[in-house]
């Protein structure tokens, strides 16, 4: 009895959890699309500023020699 009520349990855990990280990254997915909809501009500006200075290379990669 006791085995089948941990079973039961550990389940019901497990599902809750990939239930919560799904839910999660759906979320993180259209608010990622809201940003680059341009319906909130000061939102989608902030996006682009934050993708260029972590994406964008500091300095030239090309040597003038």
């Amino acid at each position: 009895m006791s085995y089948e009520r941990f079973h039961v349990t550990f389940v019901a855990v497990v599902a809750t959890l990939v239930d919560s990280i799904v839910v999660a990254e759906l979320a993180g997915y259209w608010l990622h699309r809201l940003l680059h909809s341009d319906k909130f501009r000061a939102l989608s500006r902030g996006d682009l500023i934050i993708k260029a200075l972590c994406v964008l290379p500091r300095r030239t990669t090309i040597s003038r020699h």
